[in-house]
């Protein structure tokens, strides 16, 4: 019996052991964790293209500024955001397919999802635009247009 509850009670601490190994490097990586690290501002015409594909876009080849976030566990999530020049947001929404998707005041997401990018400001929009869709590959796309700034903001989930 007492070697039954000894091989017991070194199990139970092997197993108490795992967790906090589990949740120490959890703590770790959280504390480590910087998504400014994952943004891209102006990318490369190969992550251009990657991203034009994905969200099913055309982002014009002169556009002010690109930034884009990008993360992958169980999904993937990318967070886009595009200066456009004012003459050129109607050709871009038509391109992009939004023309008959984007409703006014219509915000398809509120917040940050959680992280603090500094150039992710949909708080802050008055005049907007929005849209949200499912694809059949099981991608969603919700785009949300600052009418002020000229900005294109894009939230991708693969």
């Amino acid at each position: 019996m007492k070697g039954k509850l000894s091989n017991y009670s070194k199990k139970a601490i092997k197993f108490k052991i795992k967790i906090v190994l589990i949740l120490l490097s959890y703590f770790l990586v959280a504390c480590d964790y910087s998504p400014k690290e994952h943004t891209i501002t102006n990318p490369d015409s190969k992550t251009i293209a990657k991203l034009e594909t994905v969200a099913k876009i055309k982002i014009p080849k002169n556009s002010l500024e690109v930034k884009v976030y990008s993360e992958t566990g169980i999904d993937q999530l990318i967070m886009l955001r595009i200066k456009i020049h004012k003459p050129e947001m109607d050709t871009f929404i038509k391109e992009a397919g939004l023309q008959d998707k984007l409703r006014k005041n219509y915000r398809p997401f509120i917040n940050d999802y959680g992280l603090e990018l500094t150039w992710w400001q949909v708080k802050k929009i008055k005049k907007c635009l929005g849209s949200s869709e499912k694809f059949e590959n099981g991608t969603s796309r919700k785009t949300l247009i600052d009418l002020d700034k000229n900005y294109v903001y894009m939230v991708i989930m693969l």
